[in-house]
């Protein structure tokens, strides 16, 4: 199993209050995300949804072009005073920090800062928040967490809540 950090399980313990998630789901999707790293990031290459920052909504749809390039749409704009476009368009296509958050959901949750800043305790709360989103729409706990590693590889026969799951603090 994977070890966290004890910085790392205070950052948790304390969100898990604040969102009423019990701390080893987070500890098991940090575990199995990331495997207890803070810094950890993964680049989306084919994520096709996108929000705009500025309008608080969903971009339009991306072309096929568009969907798997590295180079930011013409019309499509970083967040003003805080990222360039290009900055903006990889960061919401990469899954970052602990918990592997996707940078277009943290913009859809309201995070205005750099993305960099979601590889550390950033990460931990907005995939909280996320988590805590899906229980909202009406998912119970255990479907929320297969919502939120829905495209998430898992070993063979091995289901992403099963994974998260079996976390057990060493």
């Amino acid at each position: 199993m994977t070890a966290i950090l004890v910085d790392m399980d205070d950052c948790i313990v304390k969100v898990a209050k604040v969102y009423d998630i019990p701390p080893d789901v987070i500890r098991g999707i940090v575990a199995f995300e990331s495997g207890g790293q803070w810094a950890a990031r993964t680049y989306v290459y084919d994520h096709k949804h996108l929000f705009d920052p500025n309008d608080g909504h969903p971009w339009r749809t991306l072309t096929m072009e568009q969907y798997c390039s590295d180079e930011p749409a013409e019309d499509f704009d970083g967040l003003v005073t805080v990222t360039e476009p290009d900055e903006e368009w990889i960061g919401q296509k990469t899954k970052w920090g602990p918990m592997q958050i996707l940078g277009n959901i943290t913009r859809e949750l309201g995070f205005t800062g750099k993305f960099q800043e979601l590889m550390g305790s950033a990460g931990v709360r907005f995939g909280v928040a996320h988590l805590r989103r899906l229980m909202n729409e009406g998912r119970s706990l255990d479907e929320a967490i297969a919502a939120y590693g829905a495209n998430c590889p898992t070993p063979k026969g091995i289901s992403y809540l099963e994974q998260v799951k079996s976390w057990k603090k060493e």
